[in-house]
């Protein structure tokens, strides 16, 4: 199994060209979607980003991924359990006042265990395990030189300094 390190990246404050802002939307599908049918449901995903007149930007295959805890998703009479899930994420630029009707599309569609939906920017801000080894491997060990040797200064020329720089 790869290891993935995560990297805390602070996010400027996100602005808006003519109304819209820049999306994204994370989504775990159930395992039980096959692959055949898997590209229906980002498909889906996509149609109701297009249906508010969003524009998709770019956006990540959804990967099976083990979960972090155990997720419970009701679907109609059963609340079956899930410990993988497919992992895929879409950016797409929309109006602020259209994204209260992609969440409410999201939270309806069955095959959906969860999602998030965040604002954020347009540039790519994916820093994962293969930039990590790209870097890793085409960096050289950098040298870090000592220092200059270190002068002691007596407590009286410390004194005088302060003294000096007070008045």
């Amino acid at each position: 199994m790869s290891e993935t390190k995560a990297k805390t990246v602070k996010v400027p404050k996100v602005k808006s060209v003519e109304g819209k802002a820049v999306y994204e939307v994370g989504y775990l599908v159930m395992p039980s979607v096959s692959l055949e049918l898997l590209p229906r449901e980002v498909d889906a995903i996509k149609a109701v980003i297009a249906k508010i007149g969003g524009e998709v930007i770019s956006e990540g295959a959804p990967e099976m991924r083990p979960l972090a805890y155990t997720m419970v998703k009701p679907v109609g009479p059963t609340r079956p359990r899930f410990d993988a899930a497919y992992f895929g994420w879409i950016k797409f630029e929309a109006t602020k006042e259209s994204i209260s009707e992609v969440k409410k599309a999201l939270d309806g569609m069955e095959k959906i265990i969860r999602f998030l939906l965040i604002e954020t920017v347009r540039e790519n801000t994916l820093y994962g395990s293969k930039i990590l080894k790209d870097k890793e491997e085409g960096d050289k060990p950098e040298t870090i030189k000592a220092p200059a040797a270190v002068v002691q200064s007596s407590e009286e020329e410390i004194d005088k300094a302060v003294e000096k720089l007070i008045a």
